[in-house]
C-alpha cells in the first residue's frame, strides 16, 4: 500500500511474475481490503494520506485475525526513530526508497518463508 502510483507500479512490476498483488492507495482502502482478505504479506508505506502506515500497522497487529501477517514497511527516511517505532509496532522489516530490486525480492521471500516454514 502506497499513495504514490509510481511506487505501486514499481512494486507490481517487480513482484507480479511470482506473487499475486493487490493494491491500496490509502490506509482506509488497505483496511477495507483486509477485512475480508488475508494476504501472506503486507507492504506498507509509512506516509499515507489520512491514516498513516503506523496506524494501519497498529490496527493490523491489534486484530487477532491479522496480527500474524508480516508487514514490510516502506520508508523514504532512514531515521532510526521511525524504525524503532516500527519494531515496537510489529513491523517485520524495512525497505528504504529507492530500493534495490534484488534486495527487495530477497526480503519479500525471506518474510514469506519465515511465515510459512
Amino acid at each position: 500500500m502506497d499513495d504514490e502510483d509510481g511506487v505501486r507500479q514499481a512494486l507490481r512490476s517487480q513482484l507480479k511474475e511470482t506473487h499475486v498483488i493487490e493494491e491500496a492507495a490509502t490506509g482506509e482502502e488497505a483496511l477495507a481490503f483486509l477485512e475480508n482478505n488475508r494476504p501472506d504479506l503486507v507492504i506498507l508505506d509509512i506516509t499515507l494520506p489520512t491514516l498513516s502506515g503506523w496506524d494501519v500497522c497498529k490496527r493490523l497487529k491489534d486484530d487477532p485475525a491479522t496480527k500474524t501477517i508480516p508487514i514490510l514497511m516502506l520508508t523514504g527516511s532512514a531515521s532510526q526513530a521511525k524504525e524503532g517505532h516500527g519494531w515496537v509496532s510489529g513491523v517485520a522489516d524495512y525497505l528504504h526508497k529507492p530500493w534495490d530490486r534484488d534486495f527487495m525480492l530477497q526480503t519479500v521471500q525471506h518474510l514469506l518463508d519465515t511465515k510459512n516454514p
